[in-house]
């Protein structure tokens, strides 16, 4: 199934194939490394906090929590950057419907698998409207952790000019 998503200032819309809203991932004001995943309900399913390199997510008064993966310097640019932060490799979360890994590319690419059987990915992350590929059989809250967490992989090494 495909699941589209709209990334706006304040919130992160997720679509399925009909276009019909399944969730919203609101941004706190003063946080932007706290989601909160609402339903089409406005009830609060649950929660994504990103403290880099650790990640908590909350789901019906559970903590799962896990840490990013970094790729060495020399390994991504065959060469040391004082400037350039490392970029997140891959992170693993043990969640009840198995073991979560999430892959990131150099390219930006992101390889989904659970207990190491690739169940999606997604290739335009980079663009406004980003498309999810996910296999059947994977409920919306699921889809929202792995977007959440996408997202957090990606901005990770974002250099903030001040």
């Amino acid at each position: 199934m495909v699941y589209s998503v709209n990334d706006a200032l304040r919130s992160i819309t997720l679509y399925d194939q009909t276009n019909a809203m399944k969730y919203k991932m609101i941004k706190q004001k003063l946080n932007p490394n706290h989601l909160v995943m609402m339903d089409d309900h406005n009830h609060r399913e649950c929660e994504l906090i990103c403290d880099a390199p650790h990640v908590l997510i909350k789901i019906d008064h559970t903590i799962y929590s896990a840490e990013f993966q970094y790729i060495p310097h020399q390994q991504r640019f065959n060469t040391v950057s004082l400037i350039r932060p490392p970029m997140v490799e891959h992170i693993v979360v043990n969640l009840p419907q198995g073991t979560l890994r999430i892959e990131q590319s150099s390219k930006r690419d992101f390889l989904i698998q659970i207990n190491d059987t690739t169940i999606g990915r997604c290739n335009d992350i980079m663009a406004h409207h980003k498309h999810f590929r996910i296999n059947e059989g994977y409920d919306p809250t699921m889809v929202c952790i792995i977007v959440g967490l996408c997202l957090f992989m990606l901005h990770d090494d974002d250099i903030e000019i001040v």
